[in-house]
């Protein structure tokens, strides 16, 4: 009975370890939103693939004067 016991006990401490400690990311966001919090910096740098015509295609769009 009490090794059932000291294991269970020694099961949920092993399980704590495990959890996340610290600062949570506690925002609910979805695709289309503004984010309006500080700057997101990644640790890493990494490649942004997109295609060149659609590059293009948004410089020109954001190079038109605005409608009246």
């Amino acid at each position: 009975m009490t090794t059932k016991i000291l294991l269970g006990v020694s099961l949920v401490f092993l399980i704590s370890l495990m959890l996340p400690r610290g600062s949570t990311f506690n925002f609910a966001i979805e695709v289309g939103d503004i984010w309006n919090a500080d700057d997101v910096i990644a640790p890493f740098t990494f490649p942004i693939l997109r295609d060149p015509t659609a590059v293009q295609a948004e410089i020109d769009s954001a190079t038109l004067p605005p409608l009246p």
